[in-house]
């Protein structure tokens, strides 16, 4: 995966990353990749190909497993079914009432006689011919990226663990499977445009759940206007990739071992922005961080005791005392 450099785009990102807000620091990262892969990258994905096949086999073999219970539970349906229609057709001393040969003799003479009778028979062949149109089967391999079988599907899958890698160096996802993805919208549908506003609104929210201040709209300690600062930041996401035309994942940590499981992260989100015939994807993530897991994520690897001391400093240096807090209204176009 090739990062695409703007200057216009990075000066814009620079803008959301570590940014302070009351007790919590929000961190966004905001890349473009090309879709073309190192040499490194096509042996990852031979690896993942062939997890992939394996991953396909498992699915087979699980609505295999599916079919044969349904098929079991069919069987043990129809057993007790038969058995209790046996028992309620047999009646003591009941005695077939015996059929008139002239009645059978005038049911056949009349047969078939009637004005309607020939009408009526042709319409039920007719209807029997068309038979309804049923909806394909499922295929067994689909995940929620679509049919794992389809080698597309697979190069997604690929690219979605590659981009991540790409852009947390330290943390390996080679083993994410397709269930950690969601597809969110469609190129044919409305694009990227509802994940833009929910990625606004989201940043919004944070901004604004903190309480007022007389400095409003502040970033990282310097005056921005935030509504122009996402404005000018999907301009220059424009400049590069066509947000209307792509497909719209997400990520869904639910692994440890990955930036969005540490501790305390309050949250985050991750969207993938997918232009197929360009192939680009935009990955757009943002986590809020605690203040003292993020001073202690820079420097380096702490134990419970010098976290604790940490804190203790913070707070006798004022970091306990009254905090700039930030709030700003958006509304997104």
């Amino acid at each position: 995966m090739k990062l695409i450099t703007s200057p216009a785009l990075s000066e814009q990102a620079a803008k959301l990353q570590d940014v302070t807000i009351g007790d919590r620091i929000l961190s966004c990262t905001l890349d473009i990749f090309s879709c073309k892969r190192t040499n490194d990258e096509k042996k990852v994905a031979g690896k993942l190909n062939v997890r992939q096949d394996e991953e396909c086999k498992h699915l087979t073999e699980l609505n295999n497993d599916k079919m044969q219970d349904k098929i079991h539970s069919i069987k043990e349906q129809r057993k007790r079914s038969s058995s209790i229609s046996s028992e309620s057709d047999y009646t003591p001393g009941y005695t077939q009432r015996k059929r008139s040969k002239s009645n059978d003799y005038e049911n056949d003479a009349t047969a078939g006689t009637s004005p309607n009778s020939y009408s009526n028979s042709k319409t039920v062949d007719k209807n029997e011919a068309v038979k309804p149109t049923l909806p394909p089967k499922p295929s067994v391999t689909m995940t929620s990226l679509g049919d794992l079988s389809d080698p597309s599907v697979r190069r997604l899958h690929t690219d979605l663990i590659l981009t991540l890698n790409a852009t947390f160096s330290d943390y390996n996802f080679d083993s994410l499977k397709p269930s950690s993805f969601k597809r969110l919208s469609h190129e044919r549908s409305n694009g990227a445009g509802e994940s833009v506003i929910n990625i606004n609104n989201r940043l919004h929210t944070s901004f604004a759940s903190t309480s007022p201040t007389s400095n409003p709209g502040s970033l990282g300690g310097e005056n921005v206007d935030v509504d122009r600062v996402l404005g000018e930041m999907w301009g220059a996401v424009g400049e590069i990739v066509e947000l209307k035309e792509c497909e719209v994942f997400s990520y869904i940590p639910e692994v440890e071992g990955d930036p969005f499981s540490e501790d305390g992260v309050l949250w985050s989100f991750n969207y993938f922005m997918f232009h197929k015939s360009e192939k680009k994807i935009l990955y757009f993530t943002c986590l809020a961080r605690t203040l003292d897991r993020h001073f202690a994520s820079n420097k380096g690897t702490m134990d419970e005791d010098e976290r604790r001391i940490l804190r203790e400093e913070e707070y006798s240096e004022g970091g306990g005392s009254e905090r700039e807090n930030h709030s700003f209204s958006m509304d997104f176009d």
